[in-house]
């Protein structure tokens, strides 16, 4: 006797692309063609650097430093700490 084999395919959906969900993020925040676009990869990998920099880095001014380069919001008498 011979042997059946079933194979059963799985239709996996396939999320959008890290590209895709770039693209509407830029577009979101009023970054419109791809000059815009690449604008506002490198200010996301200038941001995550900045932010991993802050996490590694000990001492409060330069991290304070890191911090509002990114953009956050922090006080004139405010101490960071690790």
């Amino acid at each position: 006797m011979q042997e059946q084999k079933y194979i059963i395919l799985l239709d996996y959906q396939r999320g959008e692309g890290y590209l895709t969900k770039l693209k509407k993020l830029a577009n979101v925040k009023k970054y419109y063609g791809k000059i815009s676009s690449i604008k506002f990869l490198i200010k996301q990998i200038q941001n995550y650097l900045f932010r991993i920099l802050a996490m590694i880095i000990l001492g409060g001014s330069l991290v304070i430093a890191l911090q509002r380069s990114r953009g956050v919001k922090i006080g004139k008498n405010v101490l960071v700490a690790g």
